[in-house]
């Protein structure tokens, strides 16, 4: 997705103009090396010129550049997952950004925990019909409040810290993660390393309950701009499920709230989902039976 966006923007003219740009960069960031107490060359140097140059071609907002590892590479510690973690670190350390030519092993490693049993296809890793990546999946995204982009006023989200003194409306009514199949062309859903939608990770590993649709849009485009609610799609194919939670169980999709619990909710429930989806909209919602 990044590499297939900025190959126009990469050509010999332009390179040449960042060639000031890119040292001042390298300058800033020895810098805050050397204020470092335990630096590390690669994790606060090295990892962070791409990113950089990245994000200045995109326009990403300096504030919202993080790293592109993401809550479920985050938590394999804690379910067992030791070696796989280590694997994608190494992976990083050795390449940062995750894309061909240089694709991490860890990326198509399929972590069953994080797979939907009803579909079929992620029991095994695919190829991204866009970047022809081999990547392994995740059926389940993290809230990010009401969308990823502007709100953020979830749980989960670009370079979010969110911590439980945070979630002003209570644990039990606050959306953690929620149900939502791989794209139809396997390029969103990747189980992480998902860069989203400008470089957020918006559908691709955490997504709101309203959603925009920031592809591009032209005559005769299947998904127009949302932004989406909570609603069933039309099957594994249909190109605009990417942008709403959904699961391919009948009635509804299964989420994880915030006090730890995991409960069906049905798409009947989409009125009250902007309430459930913030930590602290002082919103009344109560999460239906």
């Amino acid at each position: 997705r990044v590499r297939r966006l900025m190959m126009g923007a990469l050509n010999q003219r332009a390179i040449a103009r960042m060639e000031g740009d890119v040292a001042a960069l390298v300058d800033r960031l020895l810098e805050d090396l050397a204020e470092q107490a335990a630096p590390d060359l690669i994790d606060h140097f090295a990892a962070r010129i791409p990113i950089e140059v990245i994000g200045n071609l995109l326009k990403v907002p300096r504030h919202e550049r993080g790293s592109l590892r993401g809550w479920s590479l985050a938590i394999l510690p804690y379910l067992e997952q030791q070696a796989i973690y280590d694997r994608a670190i190494a992976d990083y350390r050795t390449a940062f950004l995750p894309f061909p030519p240089n694709v991490h092993l860890g990326l198509s490693t399929v972590v069953p925990v994080f797979t939907c049993p009803s579909d079929g296809r992620i029991a095994t890793a695919q190829v991204s019909q866009r970047t022809n990546t081999l990547a392994a999946f995740t059926s389940y995204l993290g809230v990010s409040g009401r969308d990823s982009i502007t709100a953020k006023d979830g749980m989960l989200f670009q370079a979010s810290h969110t911590s439980f003194a945070d979630i002003a409306d209570g644990s039990s009514n606050t959306l953690l993660l929620g149900e939502r199949p791989p794209s139809a062309d396997f390029q969103f859903g990747w189980w992480y390393a998902g860069t989203g939608q400008r470089l957020t990770g918006s559908a691709d590993i955490v997504l709101g309950v309203r959603e925009p649709n920031l592809q591009l849009i032209t005559s005769g485009s299947p998904c127009g701009p949302g932004n989406y609610p909570f609603m069933p799609a039309t099957g594994l194919n249909d190109p605009c499920g990417m942008f709403h939670f959904w699961s391919p169980h009948p009635g509804g999709a299964n989420f994880a709230f915030a006090d730890g619990s995991v409960r069906f909710l049905r798409y009947s429930a989409d009125a009250i989902m902007p309430a459930l989806a913030t930590r602290a909209g002082g919103e009344v919602a109560s999460v239906p039976e």
